[in-house]
């Protein structure tokens, strides 16, 4: 942001708001890649584009000055690279996946590990299939492999870049705060927060709030549940 506004001229806020635009938009090819990938049809990688262009929230964070579209049009390109080079190894997308998943995770760890979760269940499921079908001896190794190719950079900078942050933080007063050690509660709750009713009121009332109402997410769930259960009864076994 600061480069493009050295370059352009413009205001620090004008640039940090292109930048972010621009993001947006880098994003939509991996994201409908992604669909088609998932899906196996064509049309709903173009309607999903379309849908997200005319979602408000998307509009709404697309024109800010933040660094979230950006960690997010960067996960998606690490997932979009990281598909095949599991799959089948490309070293294109071996290269892309380490490249899009390093900048992902210093922009913004926390999206990166947000898109982590899907991720490992992508990668859990092709774990399983490579077992059926080759043997649990020898079918996932090859798997194991292209994920360490193609992780190694973005797990490893990450990890030196937060390990370099805290110390940078640590040397002041009101950064200790800050450091990872004392953030860990605040982003991922304690064992007392999982087994408190008071804060899983909290969530359900945020969620049905501001995603969906609790009908809308129950009908995702049962035909997310379903497409899952009809693929995985569709492997070789």
């Amino acid at each position: 942001m600061v480069f493009c506004s050295d370059a352009t001229g413009w205001p620090l806020d004008q640039a940090g708001r292109a930048v972010t635009l621009a993001a947006f938009y880098l994003m939509l090819p991996a994201l409908a890649w992604l669909v088609r990938r998932y899906s196996g049809e064509e049309q709903a990688g173009w309607l999903t584009v379309v849908f997200t262009l005319l979602c408000p929230l998307y509009i709404f964070y697309a024109r800010a000055f933040l660094i979230d579209p950006i960690a997010l049009t960067l996960t998606l390109w690490y997932l979009r690279c990281f598909v095949p080079a599991v799959e089948r190894g490309e070293p294109r997308a071996i290269i892309g996946a380490n490249l899009f998943g390093l900048a992902a995770g210093l922009v913004k760890i926390m999206t990166l590990m947000l898109f982590a979760v899907p991720l490992a269940v992508y990668f859990g499921r092709r774990l399983w299939r490579a077992g059926i079908e080759h043997g649990w001896r020898q079918g996932p190794v090859q798997l194991l492999q292209r994920w360490a190719a193609s992780s190694l950079l973005p797990v490893a900078g990450s990890y030196a870049w937060i390990r370099f942050a805290d110390a940078v933080k640590a040397q002041h007063p009101s950064g200790r705060a800050l450091v990872s050690e004392a953030m860990h509660t605040y982003h991922f709750g304690s064992w007392s927060d999982r087994f408190d009713p008071g804060w899983w009121s909290t969530i359900y009332r945020t969620v049905t709030t501001h995603v969906a109402p609790l009908p809308t997410l129950t009908i995702v769930l049962v035909l997310g549940c379903w497409a899952f259960s009809a693929e995985m009864g569709s492997s070789p076994r």
